[in-house]
């Protein structure tokens, strides 16, 4: 009996199909359930993120500050209740209104019980401030952080809140960590001037509006290129998949949670703000990118550098720079301030006495 040639070819090159069929299928399911894997690892760590619980500071943290005035106000949108103290100055000249903007997940009392110096040296110097809790942080309310990409608003809401206590718009916006971001962020989002409040896309707010010019100066405590290396900083590393992909994604799912669309790198804006810019930093930084800090500094540095003051505490640490050697911290600040933002009232007593 003759064999059918053809059938036998065709039985023969099915068998062969078989195996590599199967092996394109599980390819296809492990990258399918690699790609299902990545979205859930990367959701939850976001979202595990951005609702970490508010914890509110003791009172006797609150009992340790200067004199101060509570004031309650709303976020930029009026769906959040936020929370703070009003230092006025024991001066009778005005210096400028310093709006103190904390690290994400901390609250206003950034360098603990010691901050209380801090503040008592701005108001003996002139300097109003204004410390409040970001959005779902201390003792504000809120249910999301997300490293300055929706807390940009908050910061422009107490701007405003300052100017009604205060009557004054030369703002200083002080930040530290991701507060530095959120400040610069805040600058970024304002009109240029009152008229372009309504056809530059940027914040409208109404009455006695705030825009770019009205921010004087910035006092930036551990800044970086973008507010998402502050997002890394805070994310696992232990693995390779948290350092390729948890790393690159979480903080676009962070700003998709904010609703934020606009641009990311800080390094433009900071180059584009032509007023006095204050860095400071500990070296080495033991969380943040040093690259990123390195090519924040060094382009500010480079484009603006007549109106930029570096220092550094020169010792390993993250954000503690002020608690390391407040001595020198209070130094450095005072000689930047009186610099760029002199007592012009004593001045003018002096000639004229």
């Amino acid at each position: 009996m003759k064999k059918n040639n053809a059938v036998d070819s065709l039985y023969r090159n099915t068998k062969k199909t078989k195996p590599l069929l199967i092996i394109i299928v599980l390819l296809l399911l492990a990258i399918v359930f690699f790609v299902v894997f990545s979205f859930v690892k990367v959701y939850r760590d976001a979202n595990d993120l951005a609702n970490k619980e508010a914890e509110p500071f003791s009172d006797v943290a609150e009992n340790a500050m200067p004199i101060h005035t509570p004031v309650s106000f709303s976020s930029e949108d009026e769906s959040i209740q936020l929370e703070g103290w009003f230092f006025k100055r024991t001066t009778e000249a005005f210096r400028g209104n310093i709006i103190f903007v904390h690290n994400n997940r901390d609250n206003r009392i950034q360098f603990n019980i010691e901050i209380a110096d801090l503040y008592s040296f701005f108001m003996d110097e002139g300097f109003n401030v204004l410390a409040f809790d970001l959005r779902n942080c201390g003792r504000s309310g809120g249910q999301l952080s997300t490293y300055g990409y929706a807390e940009y608003q908050d910061i422009i809401s107490a701007m405003q809140q300052m100017y009604s206590l205060t009557g004054e718009k030369d703002f200083i916006l002080y930040g530290v960590g991701s507060g530095t971001a959120t400040s610069i962020l805040a600058w970024n989002k304002l009109s240029s001037s009152i008229e372009n409040n309504n056809s530059d896309g940027n914040i409208d707010m109404t009455g006695d509006s705030i825009t770019k010019k009205d921010i004087i100066g910035l006092i930036l405590d551990t800044p970086a290129a973008t507010a998402d290396d502050f997002i890394r900083a805070d994310l696992p590393d232990s693995t390779i998949f948290n350092r390729l992909i948890t790393s690159k994604f979480v903080p676009t799912a962070i700003k998709a949670i904010a609703g934020y669309s606009g641009e990311t790198n800080l390094i433009p804006m900071i180059t584009q703000f032509s007023n006095p810019v204050l860095i400071t930093r500990n070296l080495p930084n033991t969380k943040i990118d040093k690259n990123s800090i390195d090519a924040f500094i060094d382009e500010r540095l480079r484009l603006q550098p007549s109106t930029t003051t570096v220092f550094e505490t020169a010792e390993a640490g993250h954000l503690n720079g002020f608690n390391l050697d407040e001595e020198n911290y209070l130094k450095q600040l005072n000689s930047f301030l009186d610099i760029w933002f002199p007592n012009l009232y004593t001045e003018e007593n002096d000639a004229n006495s």
